[in-house]
């Protein structure tokens, strides 16, 4: 029979090989949380998976941003509030994944969201 801290061990190995970085820094946090409060394990699973969603979509908007090479606090043209470099972030991430998949760009582009979607 292994210890737990030989389980807690090769688990935090798995989440690394996985590149699963904000489960791996939050479970003991939320297994401690849902061992006290009786959490289903579905539960767990799901508040785990949300927070790596989240820290994911995070970190794909700030990689976009660096790409438009705006200085800290400058606003483009284009991008005069926070929104609008949000929506270039999404446009981004949308060109980045066509250009993944061999997609025509421009026929993307002329697409609705739920096209997009359906196509990607």
């Amino acid at each position: 029979m292994t210890s737990p801290r030989t389980d807690t061990a090769r688990l935090t190995l798995a989440l690394s090989e996985l590149r699963l970085p904000a489960i791996k820094a939050l479970w003991p946090r939320f297994a401690e949380q849902a061992d006290k409060e009786g959490w289903p394990a579905a539960r767990l699973l799901g508040t785990l998976v949300e927070h790596e969603l989240a820290e994911r979509h995070r970190r794909r908007i700030e990689r976009h941003l660096a790409q438009a090479r705006l200085l800290p606090g400058k606003i483009s043209g284009t991008f005069r509030t926070l929104e609008g470099a949000r929506v270039f972030a999404d446009i981004r991430s949308v060109i980045s994944t066509a250009r993944k998949h061999r997609f025509n760009i421009l026929e993307i582009l002329t697409l609705s969201p739920p096209q997009i979607i359906a196509r990607l």
